[in-house]
């Protein structure tokens, strides 16, 4: 076998320095190269090292297999540090090899850390005129290269070795062995983020199960024992299969509970209370998930036997009407609806064939289903007060009955008879959640934003402002607003009714809607009710302290669904017949 070098040295530090050498040299025929320019395959021999890999010591003929192998070299690279100078055995190999292949085939490669010009060769150094050969500077190697003054890089030196072997230039192979250096760093870096990726996945989701354990736990606690809030709360995210703010936990459980498991939790609940507006936040959410009508009828069942409070019946039957809006004929929705009535009758103490007599006697005006464009018009109507009254889109409505003029204080003394005054005046500050219990009272609920909009604008979906014009003067005749009411509420049916037979569609009072206020979009919708969540819920229509650009037919409000203000209050709708008192 021929080798290209033989490297010579004396040291273990030298020694561990041709060990890189060698890796280094004879690894360079791997990197794949473009061009004219190609890496051979260089063959390195250290000294005595091979001979010791076949041996715990070094054989008796070392010095003839040494001699051996230098002549099958071509080159010689002596690790000169001050003991190799000095060292018999390198003088040896020194000998031999110029003897065979001549002095201009011996490199020399300073290893001591020292500085350069108080570098000294020795005299045998000086005859052999070493001291005048170019020389490599391997001395980072052995200290850092602020320890040493004039140092040269080490990569730089091993590549310029590698270049007077190949017999190239060493600006040839720097950039190819630069450019194989960044690719394995990426290969590299790339290895150690999959690992981090790795383990910090496996982690995560280890934390994540330890941590959905807890949560669940947490939840099953917040139904049996926790109160009222934390018991509808637990109900909710359970059902929906998501973390509560209130835990203050990043982790989301994402298994949803089946409404036998939450049952079955509910029927362990410790304290049979429940008596809180929450309902609005957890019962809709659940009650889309139960599909079996004897698990719901269970759940209800022991709601409104714990149930102490007129708003929460309301509430509760709110979520109802919009988890079945596309099944308000089917026999739970009936059932349901029914048993929450008999429950708020049981609290007002109200007799219930009486209040269904006084339904009947209302005035209940028939829409028919229809489509129609809902919002600002604003080639016909001008441009709009809020931009919220825009873009118009189609909206198809389906049949309802709507009272024909705003709840009064007369109407809300049978729900509530401590109510002073009773009077033909609308019935105002009160809630949303009041607003829907006493609908459900009368069997009724409260309107979506465009059934209350549909039934404004009157029979032919007249595209003006008000449904007689666009004139604020025409206000006069219809509704009751800033610059006519004397800053005070009026009776209903006092000003003209619109083509449908609907009075003070414009003014007196804001009326509350069923729909959470969102933004429109630019799409047709069908049987459509807003948002399915939000901060506030949808105001219609102006009232007596309003200007006049408040009361058209398309401006929308929206208010705090606990608020109770003095100019707002509410009007009723009634879909199904069935579900009547």
């Amino acid at each position: 076998m021929k080798f290209n070098l033989f490297i010579s040295y004396s040291t273990d530090p030298d020694h561990q320095l041709a060990l890189s050498l060698e890796g280094f040299l004879e690894g360079l025929h791997s990197i794949k190269t473009s061009g004219n320019i190609r890496l051979p395959r260089l063959e390195i021999c250290l000294d005595a090292s091979d001979f010791s890999q076949l041996a715990n010591e070094l054989p008796k003929n070392t010095d003839e297999l040494i001699f051996e192998n230098l002549l099958k070299s071509n080159e010689l690279l002596i690790l000169c540090s001050s003991h190799a100078m000095e060292s018999e055995w390198v003088h040896k190999e020194v000998e031999w090899f110029i003897q065979n292949r001549g002095i201009q085939k011996v490199r020399i490669g300073i290893t001591d850390p020292v500085m350069k010009r108080d570098y000294q060769f020795n005299k045998w150094f000086i005859d052999h005129s070493f001291q005048e050969k170019s020389w490599y500077d391997f001395r980072q190697f052995r200290m850092k290269k602020t320890q040493v003054e004039d140092t040269r890089d080490l990569e730089n030196e091993k590549l310029r070795l590698a270049a007077d072997l190949i017999g190239i230039k060493t600006s040839d192979i720097q950039p190819i062995w630069f450019k194989e250096k960044l690719k394995n760093a990426k290969k590299l870096y790339s290895i150690v983020l999959i690992s981090i990726t790795i383990i910090f996945t496996s982690i995560v989701f280890s934390l994540l199960h330890n941590e959905n354990q807890r949560v669940k736990r947490n939840l099953e606690s917040m139904i049996v024992s926790g109160n009222d809030i934390d018991f509808l709360n637990g109900v909710y995210f359970l059902s929906k299969g998501v973390l509560p703010k209130e835990l203050e936990q990043i982790w989301i459980t994402k298994k949803k509970y089946s409404p036998d498991q939450i049952w079955q939790l509910i029927k362990s609940r410790e304290n049979n209370s429940v008596k809180c507006e929450s309902f609005m936040k957890g019962w809709y959410q659940f009650l889309q998930n139960v599909k079996d009508p004897n698990i719901l009828s269970n759940i209800i069942e022991y709601i409104l036997e714990s149930v102490d409070e007129k708003q929460s019946i309301g509430v509760l039957a709110a979520s109802l009407d919009l988890a079945y809006w596309d099944h308000q004929n089917s026999e739970v929705y009936f059932n349901t609806r029914l048993a929450l009535q008999k429950r708020l009758f049981e609290l007002i103490g109200k007799n219930q064939i009486e209040i269904k007599k006084i339904s009947e006697q209302l005035e209940w005006i028939k829409v028919e289903k229809r489509t129609f464009l809902m919002g600002c018009d604003i080639k016909l109507e001008g441009l709009p007060e809020e931009q919220n009254e825009i873009p118009l889109h189609l909206v198809t409505v389906n049949e309802f009955e709507m009272l024909s003029h705003e709840v009064t204080r007369k109407l809300y003394r049978y729900f509530n008879e401590n109510i002073e005054a009773p009077s033909e005046v609308p019935i105002s500050e009160v809630s949303w959640f009041e607003a829907y219990t006493v609908a459900l009272f009368y069997g009724a609920r409260l309107p979506t934003e465009a059934e209350w909009e549909l039934a404004c604008r009157g029979q032919y979906d007249k595209r003006s402002r008000f449904f007689s014009g666009n004139e604020e003067n025409i206000l006069n005749e219809i509704g009751w607003y800033r610059d006519n009411s004397f800053n005070k509420l009026q009776p209903v049916k006092t000003k003209k009714p619109n083509n449908m037979g609907f009075y003070d569609m414009h003014g007196n009072v804001y009326e509350w809607c069923l729909d959470y206020f969102s933004d429109y979009e630019n799409i047709s919708q069908i049987n459509y009710y807003g948002a399915n969540n939000g901060k506030t819920k949808v105001q219609r229509g102006g009232a007596y302290k309003s200007e006049a650009k408040f009361c058209s037919s398309s401006n929308r409000g929206k208010l705090e669904p606990h608020r109770e203000l003095k100019d707002v209050g509410f009007r009723i709708v009634r879909v199904n017949n069935k579900i009547k008192p």
